[in-house]
């Protein structure tokens, strides 16, 4: 059977059946998960380490984020570039936010769409260490132009972003360098079950 994008990239590795209930005759669909799953290839105790830290450097990301929308050192917020980076922080924030909650809210052993959460995972947290980097540059050409008279207060902001960068690329770092093994599916497939496949664009359209 055949469905849109979204809904087999959600239920990728799955098949489906069609069961009736014998009591009230409702037809329903069962999915079964079919495919293999993922771990990192690290100790228990590593695999905890490695989520504390993650999490603690998308704290302070958010932190940096935080005050970077919220201050406004000698007008250094308000002026238009600088805005437009600071949206741009935003998004790539919001998103990076939403997949490493993704992230480490998952279990020791991954199923395929979650497994494929470290790779959008670290695509937004190099989205948001540009972001962050031109923010700072943003800061530093108003700084030179503008705002010496607080210049210790917007330093502050720049270095803070800057150190955003440096976590957030740490983030992706340590994900590119790290080894997941595969695990074989032991669970039974009921010889009606089907694929769930992507619908071709010729089928959508007829």
């Amino acid at each position: 059977m055949s469905y849109n994008k979204s809904y087999h990239s959600y239920f990728e590795g799955y098949v489906e059946r069609i069961v009736t209930d014998p009591e009230t005759g409702v037809q329903r669909i069962q999915r079964i998960y079919a495919g293999d799953y993922y771990r990192h290839s690290m100790t228990d105790q590593a695999w905890k380490k490695l989520k504390l830290g993650y999490g603690l450097r998308s704290l302070w990301a958010l932190a940096v984020f935080v005050v970077a929308g919220c201050v406004n050192v000698g007008g250094v917020g308000a002026a238009s570039y600088v805005a437009g980076f600071t949206g741009l922080v935003c998004l790539a924030m919001v998103g990076f936010g939403y997949e490493m909650v993704c992230y480490l809210t998952a279990g020791r052993t991954l199923k395929i769409h979650q497994y494929k959460v470290r790779d959008r995972m670290k695509n937004f947290s190099m989205m948001a260490v540009l972001a962050f980097g031109a923010l700072a540059v943003a800061e530093l050409v108003y700084l030179g132009l503008h705002s010496w008279a607080n210049l210790l207060p917007t330093l502050g902001l720049i270095l803070m972003n800057v150190s955003a960068c440096v976590v957030l690329r740490q983030i992706y770092c340590i994900e590119s360098d790290l080894d997941y093994e595969k695990v074989p599916n032991q669970a039974f497939i009921p010889s009606d079950s089907y694929d769930i496949k992507v619908r071709s664009d010729r089928s959508e359209n007829s």
